[in-house]
């Protein structure tokens, strides 16, 4: 009889597993469902703060803006290919895009909210005197280790973590190695041997003296640069006084994406107590929110942001004269100056610079007949760049020129034909392809001045003929 309840075998009859191979299936299209409609539900909810591999819900974080009487324009944040994007939700018209009150962004001379202002790490960083762009790193430290004491929580919980930065100071050698020419390398090795330094000589006696006031967890050199690297990829630059420069951290407006066509300013407006953000374009519903970072060069912008750009339109590469400001002009730093000729040219594909031949000439200018021409002085050299050389000085200035753009183009391991096989690669590390797409843009840009100065070189040759 026990038997045949247990339908004729000696246990009861079992249901399908919960976790049955078709149950799972089920179990995983109702979550992508779910997934893709918090996604793209209603700009009520921001999502996704930190790099490409952060993602998190920071709703809490809206909530405590809105609550701080932050002004800001109505936004969701969505996971795009680029990583975080800020979407807008309605119309925005140009003009004041965000506004944000003295106790809502992180400043060392701004920050006014009590609870910061009153804790003792707060007190002794401010007072011990640390360089400007060292001191928010620590006050950043400090708050990351009240936890949830802190008044930035809600903040610091969404900034990138330090294994998920991009910038190049965080790289390996083997990845660092993808940079090029060795200057650039040496550049941000530089950068990240000074952050080193600093740490070892100013701020760990700092720490062995305050040892008692500080959890050490919260200080290493590893926390310290990556509270460096925040500065860097999202502070923004203030004057609390006309003589004080300072940076400041801004909650949820560092979310949005850089563009070179937007004009932007920032400023603190000391009667509202607030840092102000405006802009000069409008943004329709489902537009991407972006505002300008500054200079738009590739090398500068992963340098301090973590990104590049293909195809950037405003990209730049800054050859040094130092190796070929040699001979009877070398010394001559009056006329130098004088002929803004600084320690580097500024190029950009498409754009001819008059300095590149004109320093170049005055470098050259000894090794070719004068022509009658006197030795230019500051003096006698024309601001407008009209100078006369006489035509052989200046084809000797273009053939200088030229050695510059040479010795540059020949520091690189391959071609912009190869590296742009490269990056079509889709297996490429993150890092490997900021660094292939940065050294492509400086290669096309060395090869664009060396056919026009080869063009200028034959038509200066063709009128010294004709003159002689």
């Amino acid at each position: 009889a026990l038997q045949k309840k247990m339908g004729g075998h000696g246990h009861p009859p079992t249901a399908p597993p919960l976790f049955s191979r078709r149950n799972k299936f089920i179990i995983f299209i109702i979550a992508q469902l779910l997934f893709l409609y918090y996604l793209f539900s209603s700009g009520d909810s921001i999502s996704i703060i930190g790099s490409d591999s952060t993602v998190k819900s920071v709703d809490v974080l809206r909530k405590w803006t809105e609550k701080g009487h932050v002004y800001g324009p109505p936004v969701k944040v969505i996971k795009t290919f680029k990583g975080n994007t800020m979407i807008a939700t309605e119309d925005i018209p140009a003009g004041v895009l965000w506004e944000v009150p003295f106790d809502h962004f992180l400043c060392p001379e701004l920050t006014n909210h009590p609870s910061t202002q009153a804790s003792k790490g707060w007190k002794l960083i401010r007072g011990e005197g640390f360089e400007a762009h060292y001191t928010l790193p620590l006050l950043l430290n400090w708050e990351k280790s009240r936890g949830k004491s802190s008044h930035f929580k809600a903040y610091i919980d969404t900034l990138t973590p330090r294994e998920s930065l991009s910038l190049p100071v965080f790289w390996t050698d083997e990845q660092l190695q993808y940079l090029e020419p060795e200057s650039i390398r040496k550049d941000y090795i530089s950068e990240r041997e000074i952050v080193r330094e600093y740490y070892a000589s100013q701020v760990k006696p700092f720490l062995r003296a305050h040892q008692s006031e500080f959890k050490a967890e919260f200080f290493t050199l590893e926390e310290f640069e990556w509270s460096c690297s925040m500065l860097w990829s999202h502070s923004f630059i203030v004057y609390p006084s006309a003589k004080v420069k300072s940076y400041a951290m801004v909650p949820y407006a560092d979310l949005m994406n850089h563009d070179g066509e937007v004009w932007t300013t920032w400023d603190i407006d000391h009667k509202k107590r607030a840092w102000v953000l405006q802009t000069d374009r409008d943004f329709k519903a489902g537009d991407e929110v972006v505002i300008s970072y500054g200079g738009g060069a590739n090398n500068q912008m992963m340098k301090w942001f973590g990104f590049a750009m293909e195809n950037n339109k405003d990209d730049e590469f800054y050859p040094e004269w130092s190796e070929l400001r040699t001979g009877p002009m070398a010394d001559r730093d009056d006329l130098w100056a004088a002929m803004d000729c600084g320690d580097y040219i500024t190029l950009q594909k498409g754009k001819a610079n008059d300095l590149l031949v004109n320093c170049a000439t005055i470098i050259a200018y000894e090794s070719a007949k004068s022509d009658g021409h006197p030795l230019p002085t500051p003096e006698n050299y024309n601001a407008n760049l009209s100078f006369d050389v006489g035509c052989q000085n200046k084809v000797a200035g273009i053939k200088k020129a030229l050695e510059l753009i040479d010795q540059y183009r020949s520091q690189y391991t391959t071609t912009v034909e190869e590296d742009e096989v490269l990056l079509k690669q889709t297996t490429l590390h993150p890092h490997i392809r900021l660094a292939i797409i940065t050294r492509h843009g400086h290669k096309k840009i060395l090869n664009w001045h060396q056919v026009h100065l080869e063009q200028l070189l034959q038509a200066e040759s063709n009128r010294c003929n004709k003159t002689n």
